[in-house]
């Protein structure tokens, strides 16, 4: 819990701007997630890739959980793949595992510990979430949706729901709105 507040009061509020980019696949091979299976990011073979970055002790990516895979049994049918990344850099395989089995993830788990993914796309905060284009190119980065207005604000329901508006538009092949949005949560912390 001690992390937790650190996290919360490091300023996790990120507001995030700017253009699509090219984010590229790093260096290393696709990462294998915790079923033993390889994982590549992004998938050839679906229109594109989400990453959802969470930290098991961020309680705001965890009450997500539910959405995470209500999204992910929406959209896999329509050719997107999906990717929970965890950045954590003290916490085990096993941990994070039981954690993943424990919260219902519908998608492959990853854990980043080198912050290869977090390096590569800009990810800053958790609940965030980065859209990828089959190519690499990024199409948008930010917050899943607005239920939380502030630290310990949470809205009955959201106003806009950011990551569906995005991958409505991938599907149908339209350009996306809004690219960028803020997101709400725990810091990615750096590494040592």
């Amino acid at each position: 819990m001690k992390r937790v507040k650190a996290l919360l009061l490091l300023g996790a509020f990120m507001l995030v701007g700017g253009a699509t980019m090219a984010v590229g696949a790093p260096k290393a091979a696709a990462p294998i997630d915790f079923a033993g299976k390889a994982c590549p990011i992004p998938s050839a073979t679906a229109k594109a890739t989400a990453l959802f970055f969470v930290a098991h002790d961020c309680p705001i990516a965890n009450s997500y959980a539910p959405e995470i895979n209500r999204i992910v049994t929406a959209y896999t049918p329509k050719q997107v793949a999906f990717r929970v990344v965890y950045i954590e850099t003290d916490a085990g395989d096993a941990a994070l595992k039981r954690h993943a089995k424990d919260y219902g993830y519908r998608c492959p788990a990853i854990h980043d510990s080198a912050h290869t993914w977090v390096k590569q796309t800009g990810a800053t905060a958790t609940p965030e979430v980065v859209l990828l284009s089959s190519s690499g190119k990024m199409l948008y980065r930010g917050r899943i949706d607005d239920q939380y207005a502030g630290f310990g604000v949470r809205r009955t329901a959201p106003r806009h729901r950011d990551l569906r508006a995005a991958l409505d538009s991938v599907v149908h092949g339209r350009p996306i709105a809004a690219a960028r949005t803020p997101v709400l949560g725990c810091a990615i912390p750096p590494l040592p």
